[in-house]
């Protein structure tokens, strides 16, 4: 005996159509991811435009010289925002692209953020860094910028956390009995270079607009993940730099792009700008990295997309923050020398070994990645 059962044999006649249907609003639809790829590289040199006819980076106010070297900044291009991933088919397709990264938005943007307010971060990251550039540029310069240095506490665990208070202005640091005024967050660093850790230093303030001496205990610099101590000591002390007075004025002509990884090559273009002749001969050098009042760089994101941007631009040589090594490993351009830095200084030695093409003595990002094992593998 045949049981019919018609609607379920129309049902299953559907359900090739239904799930059609479905797979297109997937694909239509917002995903929760964004998508990186390789961004545009801007030659922020002393007299190179950009595309609204600018110069990208711009100094008055003091004596400044034309280079012949060209000296990149790299982007990342992102599709997607705070509050609206891409389509579900761009970040399907993304996943077998070589060239395309995809990151959960959680990963990337805190929770509730918006696309207008992270918008509004990216400039300001991109504002701060181009502050801080000037500062490290014109010192590397040689040019005198002061500055306040403003205690804003300490870490609980620091020996120093009771002895200082919010807003003590930093004024010298007294060890051994040599007394250094201190005029800058560069100058501060360079004294407790020189200071071991676990010493006693002397430290004068303002507190309130009155002068008192602090007794401090220094302390040791944390290892980094590969292996590198930075040298001397620190004062585990949380230090805002503030009334910063500049010998120049600088001008940026960089619209639509945020964030602060900029920093590094900002600085090295206000350097090449104000020092005669040219800080990498008539070589093309791209990099990335944010930058410090005191010269340090930092870790930055999508640096192998940067890498690619670059080379499209014809650089043949990168400068990558050290902590982001790990992450060119594999995605060098052919023909790209990937050096690793850490300052300003390390900076400005590469480009002086690219200038005169002597570059066997510098650290490679795999120089880096290399030690990063040996020291995981000794710890």
């Amino acid at each position: 005996m045949k049981i019919q059962l018609p609607a379920l044999t129309s049902l299953n006649k559907r359900i090739p159509t239904v799930f059609f249907i479905l797979m297109l609003i997937c694909l239509v639809m917002p995903s929760g991811y964004i998508v990186q790829t390789t961004g545009e590289a801007f030659d922020v040199s002393a007299g190179a435009s950009g595309a609204n006819g600018k110069n990208l980076v711009t100094i008055t106010g003091t004596t400044t010289y034309p280079t012949q070297s060209t000296l990149l900044m790299t982007t990342v291009s992102s599709f997607g925002t705070a509050s609206v991933g891409v389509p579900g088919s761009l970040a399907a397709l993304s996943m077998f692209s070589p060239d395309r990264q995809l990151y959960p938005i959680s990963l990337i943007y805190p929770p509730d953020t918006t696309a207008e307010a992270a918008k509004r971060q990216d400039m300001a990251e991109m504002t701060e860094s181009q502050d801080t550039a000037a500062i490290a540029g014109m010192q590397a310069a040689g040019l005198p910028v002061t500055m306040k240095l403003v205690i804003k506490g300490a870490p609980d665990e620091s020996p120093n956390s009771t002895v200082v208070e919010d807003g003590d202005v930093i004024q010298a640091v007294e060890y051994r009995g040599v007394r250094h005024q201190i005029t800058s967050f560069k100058a501060l660093q360079a004294i407790l270079g020189t200071i071991s850790p676990a010493a006693t230093i002397h430290v004068d303030v303002l507190r309130h607009s009155e002068p008192l001496t602090l007794t401090l205990t220094t302390q040791k610099n944390p290892t980094d993940p590969t292996g590198y101590t930075k040298p001397g000591s620190r004062l585990g002390l949380f230090v805002a730099v503030d009334d910063v007075t500049y010998p120049a004025h600088v001008t940026y002509a960089v619209e639509n792009i945020g964030g602060p990884s900029a920093g590094q090559m900002f600085s090295l273009a206000i350097d090449d700008a104000l020092t005669p002749g040219s800080l990498a001969g008539k070589n093309v050098v791209a990099g990335t990295g944010t930058i410090q009042a005191d010269g340090e760089i930092g870790v930055i994101g999508g640096i192998a997309h940067k890498m690619k941007g670059a080379a499209e631009r014809g650089a043949h040589y990168f400068l990558a923050p050290a902590l982001n090594c790990a992450e060119t490993i594999g995605y060098e351009p052919n023909g790209m020398r990937i050096f690793a830095v850490r300052t300003i200084d390390d900076s400005l030695r590469a480009l002086a070994a690219i200038k005169a093409g002597k570059t066997e003595g510098l650290t490679t990002c795999r120089d880096v990645v290399h030690q990063a094992q040996e020291y995981a593998h000794r710890r």
